[in-house]
This record gives structure tokens, sequence and C-alpha cells, in this order.
């Protein structure tokens, strides 16, 4: 049943894009869908009270990070619980992290429309750590490096979503423009989450893996 409903949203999407001439409601769409996506394969999955407890506790700590530091630019340690509770716990539950760590966070920090693509990001950022925690886990390296581009991908996506949004000038140049602004706040994001993984990425799983295996998840 799920299967047929991912084909029948996607159907109206490519449906829309035909009459709908206007690419950027084509694109929020999409966002829409992927959001959609992140929730179904949470779903998918056998629902225990185990899981909702950890998520919950551990969406609750990476909010206050993004909350207490939100001063200082571009500072997310929240980015890096994300990434290491997806390593330790896949990408269901990595996923649903992210999403519940912004939409706890913005309750303080301000929701609107810019929160679905937040949602998005931060998602797609739990999906992607769960969906490779294995090899991450054993390459401490790359997952490093890849936690610095995540720093970039994060503030490349927020571009997209200001330029579509407020941008009434050429879409294109808007988002250069854009990315060149935010790029002392993208780097030290892609920065921060590079010095905690080197410094905390194997403390943290270790934690998290006796927490998943006290309350059966591991």
């Amino acid at each position: 049943m799920n299967k047929l409903l991912n084909i029948v949203f996607f159907i109206i999407i490519l449906i829309l894009s035909i009459y709908i001439r206007n690419p950027i409601i084509i694109f929020k769409l999409f966002i829409l869908y992927i959001n959609y996506l992140f929730l179904i394969s949470y779903e998918r999955e056998k629902i225990v009270v185990e899981k909702i407890i950890i998520i919950a506790v551990i969406s609750s700590i990476a909010s206050l990070g993004r909350i207490i530091f939100s001063s200082i630019p571009g500072v997310q340690p929240s980015s890096f619980i994300i990434i290491v509770s997806s390593l330790v716990f896949g990408k269901s539950i990595g996923s649903m992290i992210g999403i519940m760590t912004i939409l706890l966070s913005n309750i303080i920090l301000g929701q609107g429309p810019w929160t679905i693509w937040q949602v998005f990001v931060f998602g797609s950022m739990g999906y992607f750590f769960g969906k490779f925690n294995e090899f991450f886990i054993k390459r401490n390296l790359i997952c490093i490096i890849c936690g610095f581009i995540w720093g970039f991908i994060v503030g490349y996506i927020m571009n997209i979503w200001f330029v579509l949004s407020y941008s009434d000038s050429n879409k294109l140049n808007g988002f250069i423009v854009s990315c060149i602004a935010s790029f002392y706040f993208d780097f030290f994001h892609g920065l921060s989450n590079a010095i905690l993984l080197f410094l905390g990425k194997n403390k943290f799983i270790s934690t998290f893996n006796r927490i998943g295996i006290k309350y059966g998840l591991k």
C-alpha cells in the first residue's frame, strides 16, 4: 500500500509539472514528497516504545545544542549528534532525529516556511550517515570529511530556499551570491562537524551503543 501511495504521489507531481509552469512550486512539492518518504521509511519499521524514547531523548539533546549555540555563526553541535546517532541506530531513526531536532528547536528559534527545508536537509543528513553507517564507522577520516562537506550542503540547500522564496532577479546569480555570502557560516558549520567528529565520534558511538543495547535496539 505504501509503495502504491509513493507511486501515486510521484505521478501527481509529474502531472502538476506539466500544467504548472512555475518551477518553484514544483520544487517545493518535491521537497514535500521527500519529507513524506522520510516519514514512510520510519513508519515501515516496527514501532517500539524504545525507539520512540531514543528519538525523543536524542532529539531533545540535539535541539538544546542547536538553541544554545544559535548565537555562534555556523557552529551547530546538533549536526554532530544527528550524524553520530545515525551511525549507531541507522537511517530511519537517524532521519527522524534530524527531523525532530528541527521541529523542536524551531519552537524557540522560530517556525516558518524555511522549516520544511530544514527538515528536509537535516533529515537527509541523518538518512545519509545512517544508510552508510558501517562504512563510516570503519573509516574515520572519510566520515570527518563528509561531516565537513555536509556543512556546505546544508547551507547550499537553504540558499536554494532563500533564492526561490525571496529573489526576484536571476535565480542562478542569486544562488551564487547567496553561497558567497554564506561561505563563512557554511565553513564553520562544516569545521565544527569535523572537529567534533575527530574529538568525540568514537566516544559518542560507544555511549549510544550502550544505550542501544540497554533498550534492545542493538
